[in-house]
């Protein structure tokens, strides 16, 4: 009685499971041809992968990457004869950014527009260093000027600038109850304007040279936050702010815009005055509690030569000042 049992059950189970074997046996041949017309590795049989032992652990290695992606170098060598053009690159912390590039190899245009003593002192300096460097003239606020400071710049450095570095500012208040036009207008054009209208003529000789060009615009927390009594000026530095984020926009990829943001970093000449009595405050507010010298600068301009994939940026060197 048990061996009819058996047997009928052997006998259902393969009256049910014929036609999912006749259905399945041809999709399974026809799934192997198609995945071998497309390229796919032949699929291990089921029966043999049920039957077959498995290793424990089984190191699996990647393919690899047959396509070529366009990679952008995310470090710098320094120079090793490009030319770099500093303005306000005669004194205090354009002088510093100015040397420190000499000493990187590049050839520094250092721009003035009236103090040609304090250029032509940090020539000599970096010469003295083994560097090059010319002093050049430029004004701010006249594009003529400007352009044949450029036209001079390749002349006498040897080639289209490949760094940009704008210190130049004019730092002038502005009196809401009698604000002087003339002196507001000087405050715009210098230190909003101007160095918009430089950053675009020598972006476009770079891209015409097909160098991967640097401009980097020094501004100052003054910009993303009001100083009292200085309107005029707070407004210009958040105008070159959001001009440096448009230009890194137009002037991509060969030519990178950034800023610079420094708090306390150099104290002003003078140990009394109320911008002497400001930057004892602004030092009291700052959470490291100390100004750093324009070395904190220079790194900055350092970190941005080497940072490849960085543009349109804000680079905040202000101690923390920014935070409260």
């Amino acid at each position: 009685m048990n061996r009819i049992w058996s047997g009928c059950k052997l006998a259902i189970a393969f009256v049910l499971g014929l036609p999912f074997i006749v259905f399945l046996l041809p999709m399974w041949y026809v799934y192997v041809w198609s995945g071998s017309r497309e390229g796919r590795p032949d699929p291990v049989l089921p029966w043999r992968s049920m039957t077959r032992r498995e290793p424990q652990s089984r190191v699996v290695e990647e393919p690899a990457r047959t396509e070529t992606l366009r990679e952008i170098p995310l470090a710098v060598a320094p120079s090793a004869g490009g030319v770099a053009l500093v303005a306000g690159g005669g004194k205090r912390l354009g002088g510093a950014v100015s040397r420190d590039l000499a000493a990187l190899g590049y050839r520094v245009g250092v721009l003035f527009h009236q103090d040609r003593a304090a250029a032509e002192d940090c020539v000599a300096a970096i010469r003295q260093a083994g560097g090059e460097a010319e002093a050049l003239g430029v004004d701010l606020t006249d594009p003529g000027r400007m352009e044949s400071c450029l036209d001079e710049a390749e002349r006498r450095l040897g080639g289209v600038p490949e760094v940009v570095v704008n210190c130049a500012g004019l730092l002038l208040p502005t009196d809401p109850a009698q604000p002087d036009w003339e002196e507001m207008n000087a405050v715009l054009r210098v230190n909003l304007q101007g160095p918009m209208w430089f950053a675009m003529r020598v972006a476009r000789r770079m891209r015409v040279a097909d160098r991967q060009g640097l401009i980097v615009q020094v501004c100052d927390i003054w910009g993303e936050r009001p100083l009292v009594g200085h309107a005029a000026y707070s407004a210009a530095k958040a105008g070159l702010l959001m001009a440096t984020q448009a230009l890194a926009r137009e002037v991509g990829p060969g030519v990178r815009v950034n800023a610079i943001a420094p708090g306390a970093i150099l104290p002003p000449e003078g140990d009394s005055g109320p911008l002497a009595e400001g930057f004892r405050k602004m030092l009291d507010r700052t959470p490291l509690a100390a100004h750093a010298g324009p070395e904190a600068v220079v790194h900055a301009v350092r970190y941005l030569l080497g940072a490849r994939f960085v543009t349109g940026e804000v680079l905040h060197v202000d101690g923390g000042r920014r935070l409260l």
